[in-house]
């Protein structure tokens, strides 16, 4: 996990400037063989939810820069040390609500929250924590539901996800289901320069979702 968000931060540096001038069908079409002929963003997307998370994460980092940034304005001769207690005081506050850690802990990680906190998991949650605020909830529901980079989202399966070997798309009746993605399917790289150690640039996936729209397999898509 901690991979996969490095490298959609290096692709939110790379096209947030740049994405929102062309329209989505335009944008598609514009990828041209880089994309499934039935590839549609809504349907990777809600497979691949972490895609919208991270821009949701980068928009709540440059409000906190914001918020920070306000409080020197505000009283220069603030401290580190005070600024830094208000966001303890801040993170406290963010944690004693267990329905909204819930709730984002499910949109990051697509699971139930364990009983047991894992650090590391924090540590990810703590990103949607607005400084100052109590309403992430409502600030991430409207940032998915009307602010979302639809063309990032694109760009993010052409120069990861194909590698990755993220699924595009749902598996239908017509797909042979008997070949799940394993590593037997990859391909390893040795160049030690490049992150991604394994990757699946000549298959397609599918996946199978439950009731709830959870991945439970995927499954490589026959020529």
């Amino acid at each position: 996990m901690k991979k996969v968000f490095k490298r959609l931060s290096i692709i939110f540096a790379l096209f947030i400037m740049g994405c929102g001038s062309m329209s989505v069908d335009d944008y598609i079409e514009n990828q041209g063989d880089l994309l499934p002929s039935d590839f549609n963003y809504r349907e990777f997307a809600d497979l691949n939810p972490d895609i919208a998370l991270m821009q949701v994460m980068a928009e709540i980092s440059s409000l906190n820069l914001e918020w920070e940034q306000g409080l020197r304005v505000k009283s220069p001769e603030i401290q580190f040390s005070d600024i830094n207690a208000l966001k303890k005081e801040s993170e406290a506050e963010f944690y004693s609500d267990s329905v909204r850690i819930n709730k984002i802990f499910q949109m990051s990680f697509n699971k139930e929250m364990p009983e047991s906190f894992p650090r590391l998991d924090s540590l990810q949650i703590n990103k949607f924590n607005l400084f100052g605020r109590d309403d992430e909830l409502d600030f991430i529901d409207d940032y998915l539901e009307n602010h979302i980079d639809t063309n990032l989202v694109i760009d993010t399966y052409v120069l990861y996800g194909i590698h990755e070997g993220r699924p595009y798309r749902k598996c239908t009746s017509k797909d042979a289901k008997e070949v799940e993605k394993t590593p037997l399917l990859s391909t390893e790289r040795t160049d030690s320069q490049d992150p991604i150690e394994r990757y699946y640039t000549e298959h397609r996936f599918c996946a199978e979702v439950d009731k709830n729209g959870e991945i439970e397999v995927i499954y490589l898509i026959e020529p």
